[in-house]
């Protein structure tokens, strides 16, 4: 005669109550217990949701909750700004990419970058974006320029919200975003914009004519007069060696990269007074 624990596990809504409690990443390593627990999660809208698999509903009043496993590994896409904390800034060549998680081994890696790995899937937040903006900030000796557009190219591109596999493929293999070699880079997320970023935000909207205001906005800014006299590889930025690995395991694995376009391009440039 079966106990009451194994007859309540066999009752589905008691069981999918049971696994509502648990956190996320145990909720993706029992699957692999049994296939009624695998159908179970699989089949579950709440918990397809919890997992960050199925967008919840976006009202007026629900607060935007950032996906805790993407957090942890992919940190710094994730990083939220303190706006008032002046030492909450922009860093010359932080590490972004090279602090993945992925990067702490070369199996990690491999293992991550499989075309099924479940992160891949996973909304970037609840209730989730189905856009982001590219700023970028550019200075040389004679003046400045501003660009901005807006990924995807076409709305329906991300019509459920935009997963973690799109976002990164963005920002590894899109030439026109070059994420992994600017060496001034931000994610703003929630326009908690660095302080010593905000009269350049400000400059940005009042030429625009408008509002920026995005979940995510990638932050670029760049000196197009600086110059590097080594070519050795230890003058190499630590996201540039990050991304020539990404796009080897890529390569060795017959990844095609998905590209997303963009649209509403502005841009504008001027000489210093």
């Amino acid at each position: 005669m079966p106990s009451s624990t194994h007859a309540a596990f066999g009752i589905p809504e008691i069981l999918e109550m049971i696994l509502l409690n648990l956190d996320m990443r145990t909720l993706l390593y029992i699957q692999r217990t049994c296939r009624s627990w695998l159908s179970m999660i699989r089949d579950s809208s709440p918990i397809q949701k919890a997992l960050y698999f199925t967008p919840i509903e976006n009202t007026p009043d629900q607060s935007k909750v950032q996906n805790p496993l993407l957090r942890e590994a992919f940190p710094a896409l994730f990083r939220l700004t303190d706006p008032d904390s002046p030492e909450d800034d922009y860093e010359y060549d932080e590490p972004t990419l090279a602090a993945f998680d992925m990067m702490k081994t070369p199996t990690k890696l491999a293992a991550y970058l499989r075309p099924e790995a479940s992160w891949r899937r996973m909304l970037l937040q609840q209730p989730p974006m189905c856009n982001f903006a590219v700023c970028r900030y550019s200075t040389g000796g004679y003046g400045f320029s501003h660009s901005f557009f807006e990924v995807p190219g076409d709305p329906r591109g991300l019509a459920d919200g935009l997963r973690m596999g799109d976002f990164f493929e963005a920002l590894l293999f899109g030439d026109d975003v070059r994420f992994a070699t600017c060496r001034l880079k931000r994610v703003i997320w929630w326009r908690r914009i660095p302080q010593s970023g905000l009269s350049i935000w400000d400059e940005m909207e009042q030429l625009m004519g408008k509002t920026v205001d995005f979940d995510i906005v990638v932050s670029l800014r760049s000196h197009i007069t600086r110059c590097y006299d080594s070519d050795d590889d230890d003058e190499t930025p630590e996201d540039e060696k990050a991304m020539d690995r990404i796009k080897n395991v890529y390569s060795e694995l017959g990844i095609q990269p998905r590209f997303l376009g963009k649209t509403n391009q502005w841009s504008h440039s001027d000489w210093w007074e």
